[in-house]
C-alpha cells in the first residue's frame, strides 16, 4: 500500500488524475464546452497526456 501511495507524490499522476476526472465529467454531461473545437482539444490534451503518463514511471525521476 506504501508503494501506491508513493506514486501519488508524482506530478504526473496527479495531472493525469485530474484530465480523466475532468474528461469522466464531461462524458457524463456534468458540464459541456460552448465550442466543439474547444472540446477536441481538450479530449487530445488527455489523450496524449494519458499515453504520456502510461508509459512513464513515477517511482523513479531519472528514468522514464
Amino acid at each position: 500500500m506504501k508503494k501506491v501511495l508513493e506514486r501519488f507524490k508524482s506530478p504526473v499522476v496527479l495531472t493525469e488524475l485530474v484530465l480523466v476526472i475532468a474528461y469522466v465529467l464531461k462524458t457524463l454531461g456534468v458540464y459541456e464546452m460552448p465550442n466543439e473545437l474547444i472540446s477536441w482539444i481538450q479530449d487530445g490534451i488527455t489523450l496524449l497526456f494519458s499515453l504520456f503518463a502510461g508509459v512513464n514511471n513515477p517511482t523513479t525521476r531519472d528514468k522514464f
